[in-house]
């Protein structure tokens, strides 16, 4: 069935190609994600949705079908989906829902109904205070999406450290051409330093579509399936490491980085000899201990100043951190 454009500015949501592709992905990809969680959700430990930039999308509250959401009258938002496909599995669930404009808060929580389970939430700013902690090893998903603008990686890395939320996933829709864009201007952080800010240890990411190269990225502390059929790359993997590359650099970056230096890629850069020495010599310094927190033992080197590009690193400018550490040192450094 043909879907019509819509006018962004007269309904607060623009229709395009890639909107049918992102709620194709997110379906799919969610529906694979609560298949995994389903038999370690309870009614103690539900399913946590969180959606930092929720909102209703198209929504007709006289046609809204959830089964029939390619109809031009009924296109929801990803939040919508979600809630509806975690109603049909039949588990346990909570979510949270954050739109800061007030009219699309309010459509929002027309769309979802009564649903004692969902809150309706404002500013995503508020959300760490806003969604209390969860027990040990709640299962769930923080999704994001973002047009035209960098996703709030330092509100995620706040979530994801909070009690019980290690096994709860990251899952951005994601426009790398509009970061690249903003962070030459602004002078803001590469792709590849927000997503370490996160504390996440597994990363997967999507091959990128039309000019604005729009993905999906996956954050996880446990080894997810990767959904292949869809192109998402373990970013381990030689293709991932690949992608990764082209949607953290812009086409002049890359172009400079084919001159002959000792690393191409972050990457090769963690694994080379020399920085592996330097490492050594900072964990032999560190003697066992987080060199911030002096309690847990160290697993990441964090980078007080970043060596220029093609050379290495001295020991004086390497903390040896522990994985909770070198977090929330990334998140001081987003927010300040």
């Amino acid at each position: 069935m043909p879907v019509s454009r819509v006018n962004s500015r007269d309904s607060g949501f623009g229709w395009s190609d890639e909107t049918r592709l992102k709620l194709d992905d997110f379906s799919g990809w969610f529906r694979m994600h609560i298949g995994l969680c389903k038999n370690r959700v309870s009614r103690w430990q539900p399913y946590t949705f969180i959606d930092l930039t929720a909102g209703p999308g198209k929504y007709d509250p006289d046609l809204w079908q959830p089964d029939l959401w390619g109809s031009p009258n009924t296109i929801p938002s990803c939040c919508l989906l979600a809630i509806e496909l975690l109603r049909k599995q039949s588990i346990p669930y909570r979510g949270y829902l954050f739109e800061i404009d007030e009219l699309r808060r309010q459509s929002l929580g027309v769309a979802v109904g009564n649903d004692p389970n969902v809150q309706v939430l404002g500013d995503n700013c508020l959300a760490p205070a806003s969604i209390p902690e969860g027990r040990f090893g709640d299962n769930g998903l923080i999704y994001v999406d973002t047009t035209g603008s960098i996703p709030p990686f330092d509100i995620i890395a706040e979530l994801v450290i909070k009690k019980g939320f290690y096994k709860i996933d990251v899952l951005i829709h994601y426009a790398a051409t509009s970061h690249k864009r903003i962070r030459r201007v602004h002078a803001r952080p590469y792709l590849t330093d927000c997503l370490r800010s996160v504390d996440k240890q597994y990363w997967q990411v999507q091959e990128p579509r039309d000019q604005f190269q729009w993905t999906f990225l996956v954050l996880s502390n446990t080894k997810l399936p990767v959904w292949k059929g869809r192109r998402f790359h373990d970013v381990e993997s030689v293709e991932g490491q690949h992608i990764l590359e082209h949607l953290n650099y812009c086409e002049k970056e890359q172009q400079d980085m084919q001159v002959t230096l000792p690393y191409r890629t972050y990457a090769e850069y963690l694994s080379h000899p020399a920085f592996l020495e330097i490492r050594r010599q900072v964990w032999e310094r560190a003697g066992g201990r987080c060199e911030r927190c002096k309690t847990r033992r160290p697993v990441d080197a964090h980078h007080l100043k970043y060596p220029v590009w093609g050379t290495f690193d001295v020991p004086e400018n390497l903390l040896a951190v522990c994985r909770r550490c070198h977090a929330e040192l990334h998140h001081l450094e987003a927010t300040s």
